[in-house]
């Protein structure tokens, strides 16, 4: 007879379900008393522990569903008789089909650090703080009802209210409530029998009194917690089904390489993934090794978060996002992950570099082990992470930085042959007529020029017909017409070229044509002819000076066009060697500049510190 999975995960649901029971016990044979906390404020800082938003509060509550065995989890909306428009929901009901829990382990789950899984390094808790941390954040009551198989319902409720009267009356100290028989109301019951065929044990957490929703009304809040959700568990969505309000959540790649994941065909752009790379991690005591941390990276071209009809456009020029882009700007930085599950989007805590606005572009997944949580210090609600000094020089060592700079520098370059396609128009550049109007006018007499060079115009003339009448098919004769008249009609023209170690720009005359050729392999492009901070005036400008200096060169007797040839190579590699020095100075000057900022807000800080006490 053929089990069914259920059965088959059957020894290690009891074996959770004895650590329940053992930890009750525990408990009991101590006399505990179940107090929630001494004083009643502390209740009320813990609804400020700072989830960045609802979805990071529920997600606390999926973490303990999926380590319970869960298969389908769901959050339910609620609303009250006088809500019948049902703009926003009046309760929440995170329901999950795990192994549930016992009625002791039902009281002792609402406390603070009420947990079996302490210290446990397999799961998503460690501390017990998550579930009535996540509750209280949302709303002033909450109600846990659980179930085991074979066994009935059972609740524990928590409200805030009543522990404020409770301290106003000056009673004894807060205990949890013993556990009573009790289902779940009936409109959570009703949304069961409608989403699950069989629901034999499980666990409805059940939140009322909302007053702290990030999204709403209905649709956004169901729209923003399922793309959450489906980031947070891109990896468990294909063991564990998720639905908000009765829709599926889609696993949700940030970095989009994963094939039939949301957004990864939304058009026919793909994210181009890099070698992914694994650093081994060992102890600094023993040497012995403690996990493996895995990378992997992704690369966008510019065009990839933008609608089809902008895919051409460059970054920053009124474009419209497509749906990518949501995604993208909400893990733009290092994004980490703690045994697949996404924890945290290190952006500004990095210390050999700084996320800027392009970088959403780049994909960076960093996932770790539990067994290196020392290493990647977690806060108690999961959602930040505090890598230490010694995991971001391995990052580094490792790679990290160099594939970082390397996407960069091949987006830059991307985007700004975007710019200049976009800058280019079916007439001349102005940089081609202001040549071809102010070059009558230039004192310089052209040396009239040698056979030689004669002959290299026309070669250089003849290529473009040979390259015309491969694309097109047509006849060399036809082809070389063709080309004729544009040289002719354009006595100027700009073109690009990729040379990595060639000089930065050079002239070609090509029969009546001089055609100014501008190096993308050299650093004057990037760093300063297609830099994010030129302007096409700028680029105008630059071209015009070039082709003053190659007019010069092509107007000067052969001899002289050898020493420009000569010179025009050492102008090259001198300029690399400043372009980099300079980037080296202006780093240097911004961090001293930084250091001061700080230095003087520390100075004003100690002043504002003096003033109270005094």
């Amino acid at each position: 007879m053929k089990k069914n999975p259920r059965q088959l995960e059957m020894p290690e649901i009891n074996a959770d379900l004895q650590r329940q029971r053992d930890y009750v016990k525990y408990l009991d044979d101590r006399k505990f008393e179940y107090g929630l906390v001494l004083a009643h404020t502390f209740v009320k800082g813990m609804r400020d522990i700072g989830y960045k938003s609802t979805a990071y509060a529920l997600n606390e509550l999926s973490d303990n569903a999926i380590q319970a065995s869960a298969k389908s989890i769901h959050v339910a909306f609620g609303y009250l008789p006088g809500n019948p428009t049902h703009k926003r929901p009046d309760t929440l009901a995170v329901i999950d089909d795990g192994h549930g829990m016992d009625p002791g382990m039902i009281r002792a789950s609402v406390l603070w650090g009420g947990t079996h899984r302490h210290d446990d390094r397999k799961g998503f808790g460690r501390y017990g703080y998550g579930l009535p941390s996540a509750c209280v954040s949302i709303g002033k009551r909450f109600s846990v009802f659980s179930r085991v198989e074979g066994g009935s319902w059972y609740k524990v409720t928590v409200d805030l209210d009543e522990i404020e009267r409770h301290f106003a009356n000056m009673q004894s100290s807060v205990r949890a409530e013993e556990p009573k028989a009790a289902e779940p109301p009936d409109w959570v019951r009703a949304y069961i029998g409608s989403h699950y065929r069989k629901f034999t044990a499980g666990t409805v957490i059940l939140i009322e009194k909302i007053d702290r929703l990030d999204y709403w009304p209905t649709d956004k809040l169901r729209a923003e917690l399922r793309q959450d959700f489906g980031v947070t568990y891109r990896n468990f969505l294909r063991s564990v089904t998720m639905t908000v309000d009765g829709e599926i959540v889609e696993p949700t790649d940030p970095l989009f390489l994963t094939e039939g994941f949301r957004y990864y065909d939304v058009d026919q752009d793909r994210a181009e993934g890099l070698p992914p790379s694994e650093i081994p991690i060992t102890s600094k005591e023993s040497g012995d090794s403690l996990g493996v941390i895995k990378v992997r990276y992704s690369y966008m071209a510019p065009s990839f978060l933008r609608v089809e009809a902008d895919k051409k456009r460059p970054e920053g020029r009124g474009t419209k996002p497509n749906a990518r882009m949501k995604v993208r700007k909400a893990n733009n930085g290092l994004i980490v992950l703690r045994q697949g599950r996404q924890i945290d989007v290190v952006s500004s805590k990095c210390p050999w570099t700084t996320f800027q606005n392009n970088d959403k572009y780049l994909g960076i997944e960093v996932d770790f082990p539990p067994t290196l949580d020392e290493e990647f210090t977690i806060t108690t609600s999961k959602q930040q992470i505090e890598i230490k000094p010694r995991i971001w020089d391995l990052l580094e060592q490792h790679g990290v930085y160099r594939n970082i700079k390397a996407m960069r520098a091949r987006w830059d370059k991307e985007n700004n042959e975007l710019k200049h396609k976009d800058e280019d128009t079916e007439g001349k550049r102005p940089s081609e007529t202001a040549m071809e109007s102010a070059r009558p006018k230039f004192a310089q007499v052209p040396a009239e020029q040698t056979p030689a060079q004669k002959q290299k115009s026309e070669d250089n003339l003849n290529r473009e017909v040979d390259k015309l009448a491969a694309q097109t098919g047509l006849p060399k004769p036809e082809a070389k017409v063709i080309v004729e008249a544009k040289t002719n009609s354009q006595k100027f023209k700009v073109e690009y070229f990729d040379a990595p170690g060639a000089p930065f720009y050079r002239v070609e005359p090509r029969g009546a044509q001089v055609v100014l050729l501008i190096n993308k392999g050299h650093l004057f492009y990037n760093e300063l002819y297609a830099s994010p901070f030129s302007t096409p005036h700028v680029r105008y400008a630059l071209e015009g000076l070039l082709f003053v200096m190659g007019d010069c060169e092509l107007s000067a007797n052969e001899d002289r066009q050898a020493y420009y040839e000569q010179e025009r190579q050492a102008w090259s590699v001198n300029l690399s060697t400043v372009l980099r020095s300079m980037d080296t100075a202006e780093a240097a000057r911004d961090a001293v500049a930084s250091a001061s900022e700080q230095a003087e807000a520390n100075d004003l800080e100690k002043q504002r510190t003096q003033s109270l006490t005094a």
